[in-house]
């Protein structure tokens, strides 16, 4: 027989795991894909890396955390709070817009109302700061009753301002989860910023798209 096929009777590979090492448990992830609390040590500690590192990609190393980092569920939860959160900002952008609209339509009939009964004060090259004056007056008026005639408008501006701060607290979550009370330690030793900070930063400027690219 040729002893090309004869195998060495220790001629072979074995693994033997690591200490503490337990069947059916897993180290860094849970069966749902969430992060084990060593899983979110390794996680803080490889995106200190690229913090600190000139060629380091947060951005890049947070997408792949956000799709591998958490489970199932809860990316599901930050897509739709995100939607939510597009959505209430471009209604209040449009409520905002009509707002302004009807604001600016007051106070301009207000000035030349104002400029009408009273020619003499306001008329002329040498009387255009008294003119700049009733504008600005006008207009601050105009804002305030506006505002007030119109409830349901400034409801719609408040909503969205209140998604972007639901959107941070969203973000500071995904954060915990990824990198937990190890997103505490600083990014450099005299930095202001801790890891968690950073990421939870670097999150609000992604957009979902970007997410599954």
């Amino acid at each position: 027989m040729n002893s090309l096929y004869l195998a060495h009777p220790y001629d072979w590979m074995a693994h033997y795991g690591i200490p503490g090492m337990q069947w059916g448990k897993r180290r860094f992830q849970n069966k749902d894909g969430s992060l084990t609390p060593a899983g979110k040590k390794r996680y803080a500690k490889a995106a200190r890396g690229h913090m600190r590192s000139e060629e380091g990609d947060v951005k890049g190393f947070l997408k792949e955390g956000v799709s591998r980092g958490l489970s199932p569920m809860e990316r599901v939860r930050l897509k739709a709070s995100y939607n939510k959160l597009l959505g209430d900002l471009g209604d209040a952008d449009n409520a905002n817009a009509k707002l302004k609209s009807i604001a600016n339509e007051k106070a301009q009939k207000k000035f030349e109302e104002e400029i009408a009964k009273n020619p003499d004060r306001y008329k002329g090259v040498f009387n255009a700061a008294a003119r700049k004056i009733l504008r600005e007056q006008v207009s601050r008026e105009a804002v305030k009753s506006s505002r007030e005639e119109n409830p349901d408008l400034v409801t719609r501006i408040n909503a969205g301002s209140d998604s972007v701060k639901a959107w941070k607290d969203v973000c500071r979550d995904v954060t915990d989860r990824l990198v937990g009370e190890y997103g505490n330690q600083k990014v450099r030793m005299f930095s202001s910023k801790t890891v968690g900070d950073v990421l939870s930063d670097t999150l609000e400027k992604i957009t979902i798209e970007e997410w599954y690219d």
